[in-house]
């Protein structure tokens, strides 16, 4: 990721969950690294045991949430395979990894909740279907 830059909130702490800026491309990079679990061309950034911790459901989130990560175990996205993922970052911009489908999708849509994702996928995926 080449564009990265992670800033601090306003009393100098990094929060890692928030106030990250990339560009579509290095956010899709990043889902690739997941999607590859954590192996980046021969070299392996973090351990498998980390996405599968990352990716197991939290106590009491009901299969929607991992170590910072959206799940789709509940089937909240009825378009979308339950083994995926997704990061979700502010204004609608979001890193979906379909382990399944061997796909990453991510959007800068700039919308907040009134985003249809769920809809966009389902369209994505039909392109790829006629192949």
């Amino acid at each position: 990721m080449n564009s990265a830059v992670i800033e601090m909130d306003n009393y100098g702490n990094y929060v890692l969950s928030s106030y990250g800026w990339a560009t579509a491309r290095d956010w899709t990079k990043f889902g690739l690294l997941y999607l590859n679990e954590g192996n980046w061309f021969g070299d392996q950034i973090f351990s498998r045991d980390w996405l599968t911790y990352s990716t197991t459901p939290a106590p009491a989130s009901n299969n929607v949430y991992g170590a910072h990560i959206w799940l789709n175990k509940s089937g909240k996205l009825p378009s979308v395979s339950r083994d995926a993922y997704y990061e979700n970052g502010f204004g609608g911009q979001r890193i979906l990894i379909v382990p399944s489908k061997n796909m990453v999708i991510t959007v800068m849509s700039g919308r907040q909740d009134d985003f249809n994702f769920d809809n966009l996928y389902s369209k994505i995926f039909n392109c790829f279907e006629s192949y």
